[in-house]
């Protein structure tokens, strides 16, 4: 790791600063634990609705 110098943001190897990455890496973090959540979520009940349509044959 490079020494920061005094009053100058420490930019990493190509040239992109260290906090714009991990500001960047923490919002991909964030947004795919977000898509982890609304996978695993209970259905509302449009959800059980719907799906009682489809089982009684009123939908195809």
């Amino acid at each position: 790791m490079r020494q920061q110098k005094q009053g100058k943001k420490e930019e990493g190897e190509y040239g992109w600063r260290v906090e714009d990455a991990v500001r960047r890496a923490s919002e991909l973090l964030k947004c795919q634990a977000e898509r982890e959540r609304s996978r695993h979520r209970r259905p509302t009940e449009r959800d059980r609705f719907v799906f009682s349509l489809i089982v009684s044959g009123s939908i195809t």
